[in-house]
């Protein structure tokens, strides 16, 4: 099999030449023109635009559960087979195979220019799972398969997409990330420099909306009224500003809620990666941790957020200022949640899983403190696997994870894995031709 490696810089911020920015204003302008005549839907034509205050309140019927993880914790094992009964495996192969086009980018260096004030395009490929779909996207294109893993239709296609250089400023059509909530998926593709949002229902195969707006990261908040949210956390900052908007499908702001963390000072130019936040819909209810904070909140309307979860860190608590310095040595750090109806997932900045039963309504320790590597989930599923947290996504039922050729090769070669793990994973792997990802989901 063939080993493909990638590397992905991310630089060169650069602004639009003069000339071009004129005659890509006239575009902007004939485009919000043609959006305007197009926006015949009653629901978003009337919606209220006067922009609310947030509102952060404990919901008394569903309060937040903490999590007290500053001392030691009882220890249960973990296994996914507990859970979840079933495995299925699909192959999933670009539309255009048959052309040589697969998912992966070309092998080498992917140079990202003129990203500033723009969606970053998804360049490996991301999978959600639906009762009756299967959708697929990376920067290329956006696709529908069946749950065999058929491909079914193009939602939506990049033009001459890029090889090894991307230029913003040229592409017309990247992909730059998308949400579901029920039928509807929300996406956001940058053409000329510029991003849109786009509702598209994945039912009726129609898009219902789209409208050229400036978005960092929409996420699919209300598919009946068309309102999203768009998460744009600035590590860096001279005043405490909001890290969140919600916004309608016109682009009026609805809300706006504010960064609470403490602003980091940051000498020279160079600092500690801090990690990710965790953003992800339980139950179709948008669902957040910013980095840096021990609250996970939901949203229950365009300007009311409750909170979840809270984590008590105690003496191992870490600030945003901790983690941009890189001191997390005896930090207890709230990473890579994962939720279903049964079980909350995480992990504390180390190689250990943890997770919190909702049934027993206990927190546990499902692994030992000479544990190395990633944080593996084990999976005692007949003809399962064991899954990394970080690549695990839950969600409508289903947890799954996609996998590549190479990221079989890595697990295949894990420590903790048995003997008949190895095998199988290697077995797997085997079967794979080159291009092709294998979808593992459960249910």
């Amino acid at each position: 099999m063939k080993y493909i490696q990638f590397l992905f810089v991310f630089l060169l911020l650069i602004a639009c030449g003069g000339g071009k920015k004129q005659s890509l204003e006239m575009e902007v302008k004939q485009e919000i023109a043609l959006q305007e005549e197009t926006l015949t839907n009653g629901e978003i034509a009337t919606l209220e635009v006067a922009e609310k205050p947030e509102v952060r309140h404990v919901d008394p019927a569903n309060p937040p559960v903490s999590l007290d993880v500053s001392g030691q914790f009882r220890t249960k094992a973990f296994d996914l087979s507990h859970y979840f009964s079933t495995v299925k495996y699909v192959k999933l192969k670009h539309p255009k195979a048959s052309e040589g086009t697969s998912f992966f980018l070309p092998q080498g260096m992917v140079m990202i220019s003129n990203v500033a004030n723009l969606p970053s395009p998804v360049i490996f490929p991301s999978v959600r799972v639906k009762d009756n779909w299967v959708i697929v996207g990376n920067m290329q294109g956006l696709y529908c398969y069946d749950k065999a893993g058929t491909y079914q239709y193009t939602i939506l296609s990049a033009k001459n997409p890029p090889d090894a250089t991307i230029d913003l400023n040229l592409a017309d059509g990247l992909l730059a990330g998308f949400t579901i909530v029920g039928d509807i998926c929300l996406y956001a593709s940058v053409t000329k420099g510029q991003a849109s949002v786009h509702f598209y229902n994945l039912k009726t195969r129609q898009e219902e909306y789209k409208r050229m707006l400036v978005t960092h990261q929409p996420l699919l908040l209300n598919p009946k009224h068309k309102t999203f949210i768009d998460y744009d956390y600035k590590l860096i900052d001279d005043k405490q500003s909001p890290f969140m908007y919600s916004l309608n499908a016109k682009g009026d702001t609805l809300c706006r809620f504010l960064n609470h963390n403490m602003l980091p000072i940051v000498k020279g130019s160079t600092y500690h990666n801090p990690g990710s936040s965790d953003l992800y819909y339980w139950k179709d209810q948008l669902t957040v941790r910013q980095i840096g904070n021990d609250t996970v909140y939901r949203f229950t309307s365009e300007n009311r957020i409750c909170p979840a979860y809270v984590f008590y860190a105690g003496a191992h608590q870490a600030t945003i200022q901790d983690l941009m310095q890189g001191k997390q040595e005896g930090k207890r750090i709230p990473r890579d949640l994962k939720e279903t109806d049964r079980f909350l997932l995480f992990s504390l900045g180390s190689s250990i899983l943890y997770y919190y039963d909702k049934i027993e309504q206990a927190l546990y320790r499902a692994g030992n403190t000479e544990e190395k590597g990633r944080v593996l989930i084990q999976n005692s599923i007949t003809e399962g696997i064991p899954i990394y947290l970080e690549n695990l996504t839950c969600g409508d039922g289903y947890i799954y994870t996609l996998c590549s050729e190479p990221s079989l090769k890595h697990l295949s070669e894990d420590a903790r894995l048995s003997k008949e793990q190895r095998d199988k994973v290697a077995a797997l792997r085997d079967e794979m031709a080159d291009g092709e990802f294998l979808l593992m989901y459960m249910k």
